[in-house]
């Protein structure tokens, strides 16, 4: 029998993980080696390129070279991407703590960090993702800890969007259309 346990807003205001006594107790929870699995996927909306595709939609709210949030970002728009940077922090934070259990799993998803975009929204900028945060990096050179790309496509979803995975666990299955990033390396378009 496997027993899940979804946190999410929608389902309750309890599960509002950008208040430090929610974190707290899911990250004790974690510790605890109480999690058999883990798979975490925090908001991508702050993080997503569709800002930088066209003039059309909201502008975007940070870039590679301003991470955490645009300097000049004021009123909603600094707190959108301050909520972004609350809950990527925590998703590292659960991840980590996760993976110090050597015989849990722990998976994180994010849209993939393409880099720089077809048009230059933001002079001198390219989109920032999360997968830019220096916490990636520290859970790369955990055991075990791997970085793939996948297109939904091959999900059979009618997205061609691009997703990276944070996987912490032996015996991944290769698929085709994934791509381990310890092993090869991904071309931007």
């Amino acid at each position: 029998m496997v027993e899940v346990l979804e946190v999410d807003l929608r389902h309750s205001r309890k599960a509002d993980c950008t208040q430090p006594a929610v974190q707290r107790k899911w990250l004790q929870f974690i510790e605890a080696g109480l999690a058999d699995a883990l798979v975490i996927t925090p908001p991508c909306s702050t993080f997503s390129r569709a800002p930088w595709a066209n003039e059309d939609g909201p502008f975007p709210l940070r870039s590679s070279e301003c991470l955490r949030g645009f300097t000049w970002n004021a009123g909603e728009r600094r707190r959108k991407a301050e909520l972004g940077n609350i809950l990527a922090d925590f998703a590292f934070e659960a991840m980590k703590r996760q993976l110090g259990h050597p015989d849990k799993k722990a998976f994180m998803e994010q849209p993939e960090d393409l880099g720089r975009t077809r048009k230059e929204r933001v002079p001198a900028h390219k989109p920032g993702s999360m997968w830019q945060f220096p916490q990636h990096q520290v859970l790369l050179q955990k055991e075990g800890v791997r970085s793939v790309v996948f297109a939904q496509l091959d999900f059979g979803s009618p997205s061609p969007s691009m997703q990276q995975c944070l996987k912490g666990f032996h015996n991944w299955t290769q698929r085709a259309g994934i791509l381990d990033r310890s092993q090869r390396k991904l071309e931007s378009p």
